[in-house]
């Protein structure tokens, strides 16, 4: 026989007559058994429900707008500007394949505005489009974090609650790294930490904008 009470026990009072005491404790009992039973019928909650449809945010389509996506510094006059790091972005004649950093630049990162703010659950990374002379520049290792106003940012975590950290093995090939938990926030900052001969790279980001 299980019992079951949620509440405070009531000490009786001088006069008071025992058998309604007795009732009322039964009756409290009975009662907390009820709220179990309810409690354990519940659905768990998904752990992405806040996201049921997780897709690309408009990095590579444009529906982030160019001046949505800002970075630490650009390598030269032209060229190399944030805005080249959209997904699948393909080199040609005074135009790189992916945002890269200057040389001088020794904290890097690359950020997007999503102006309100949305969930996301996953980045698609890449390296620096080959061209047609090809050059082998990508982000091996990079981490991320996240903000609501652009000023105070927080670490993306892994499950085990370190600091996330991923990156690709060539120019090419694309990358997906899922968050552990999903993000609600107005900003998400890149930083590399190690490359291939040059910091450059390309991304996408997924999740849901919820209006």
């Amino acid at each position: 026989m299980r019992s079951c009470y949620f509440g405070p026990v009531l000490q009786p009072k001088l006069g008071d007559d025992p058998l309604n005491v007795y009732r009322w404790m039964l009756q409290s009992v009975q009662n907390g058994c009820r709220k179990e039973e309810e409690r354990s019928h519940m659905t768990p909650t998904p752990k992405y429900q806040v996201c049921p449809y997780a897709a690309p945010l408009g990095m590579e389509s444009g529906a982030i707008p160019d001046d949505s996506i800002t970075a630490s510094s650009e390598w030269g006059s032209s060229g190399y500007e944030a805005v080249k790091a959209r997904l699948n972005t393909q080199e040609f004649s005074g135009s790189a394949g992916g945002w890269c950093k200057k040389n001088s630049d020794r904290t890097p990162w690359i950020q997007v505005d999503f102006v309100s703010k949305v969930h996301i659950t996953a980045l698609i990374t890449q390296g620096r489009d080959l061209g047609e002379t090809p050059v082998y520049n990508w982000v091996m290792t990079f981490t991320v974090e996240f903000s609501d106003n652009g000023l105070e940012w927080s670490a993306v975590m892994t499950a085990g609650a370190v600091p996330l950290e991923s990156g690709n093995t060539d120019s090419e090939t694309q990358a997906t790294v899922t968050f552990a938990e999903t993000l609600f926030a107005r900003y998400l900052r890149i930083l590399p930490k190690t490359w291939k001969d040059e910091c450059c790279m390309r991304f996408e980001v997924l999740g849901c904008r919820l209006d």
